[in-house]
């Protein structure tokens, strides 16, 4: 029987793309960011968390006009919490969710770029 094993050549090519990936994300977000109307609920709804407002943010977040701005307070309903509790859960090590977001998401890219190859190979 012919068992094929992956070999370290192989994995450390793969380490060496998904490293590639991260650092390609790290280089285009190196002016940050871009926060549009889906990001804005995200970083809001960490920074709500994080003030022990719950999975909440404003109004206008909501309409996508404002990251900063509204008085009312809705929870989220609409959007998947596991990324905003990332946010809230990394802001005590890289400060503000927004700041937490550049690293975060070029871990992230490097992480489906790594499990991608696992999948195929």
């Amino acid at each position: 029987m012919d068992e094929r094993r992956p070999n370290r050549a192989s994995d450390a090519s793969l380490a060496l793309a998904a490293a590639a990936g991260a650092g390609a994300v790290w280089w285009t977000t190196r002016f940050g960011t871009r926060v549009f109307p889906d990001s804005a609920v995200y970083v809001s709804a960490a920074r709500n968390l994080l003030r022990g407002s719950g999975f909440a943010t404003s109004t206008a977040n909501m309409e996508g006009f404002a990251l900063f701005t509204g008085t009312e307070l809705q929870p989220v309903t609409h959007f998947p919490p596991l990324y905003s509790l990332l946010l809230a859960a990394l802001s005590p090590f890289g400060g503000d969710p927004l700041k937490v977001a550049r690293p975060l998401g070029a871990a992230l890219f490097g992480a489906i770029v790594f499990l991608t190859g696992l999948s195929v190979r």
